[in-house]
């Protein structure tokens, strides 16, 4: 499950005061588009994605709305890639919270990381959205500005 805000994407984030700010850890994850599908490259192993696709649901709350799309994907292990693939590298750096992860995607060009995609997910995938949750996704995003 992801959880969205309504603030838009800041052009810029500051990772490093972030880092400083928060237990984290980073991922490279290589994915792969083709006419065949969606692939992703995990130690060593190509898995084929699919997605399972659920409605986005929309929740207001006193400090903004959220959608909370909680499609997901499975992955099967692949044997070979198409030659019409794209090959994308993302960054994602997880800033771990109290009751959730606020993940930021960034795309590298030269030195500099650019983001293209925060979302936030439950650490317990059983809890419910709570005033707790709420509060981290506030005090996260104030600490963007």
């Amino acid at each position: 499950m992801k959880i969205y805000t309504d603030e838009p994407l800041p052009l810029v984030i500051p990772l490093e005061k972030l880092e400083k700010t928060y237990k984290h850890s980073k991922y490279v994850q290589e994915e792969f588009y083709s006419s065949s599908g969606i692939y992703i490259s995990e130690h060593d192993e190509l898995y084929r994605l699919l997605v399972v696709d659920k409605p986005i649901e929309i929740m207001e709350t006193k400090c903004g709305t959220l959608f909370i799309d909680r499609s997901y994907f499975t992955k099967n292990t692949a044997f070979h890639l198409g030659v019409d693939y794209e090959k994308i590298i993302i960054y994602k750096y997880v800033f771990h919270l109290e009751t959730i992860c606020a993940v930021i995607e960034c795309k590298k060009s030269g030195s500099k990381f650019t983001p293209h995609d925060m979302y936030f997910t439950m650490k317990n995938t059983d809890d419910s959205i709570s005033e707790i949750t709420i509060r981290n996704i506030n005090e996260f995003l104030s600490g963007l500005k």
